[in-house]
């Protein structure tokens, strides 16, 4: 069975509206498959939600 990593709401909501959405499962995966401790998943996580929205925000595609 597969964890869930836990977030607040806003920083979950910036990754689901996000160009980065369709890899956040994969990032996840290979924080649990590292070992990472939840609390570092969880901040590690939050820190990709918050580049996201930035990217969004800024009008950034991938390609760039």
């Amino acid at each position: 069975m597969q964890k869930m990593i836990v977030i607040q709401p806003r920083p979950r909501a910036w990754l689901e509206g996000s160009i980065l959405q369709p890899y956040v499962s994969q990032y996840g995966e290979h924080l649990r498959r590292r070992r990472y401790a939840p609390g570092t998943q969880r901040a590690y996580m939050c820190c990709i939600a918050h580049f996201a929205h930035w990217l969004t925000q800024e009008g950034y595609r991938l390609e760039a």
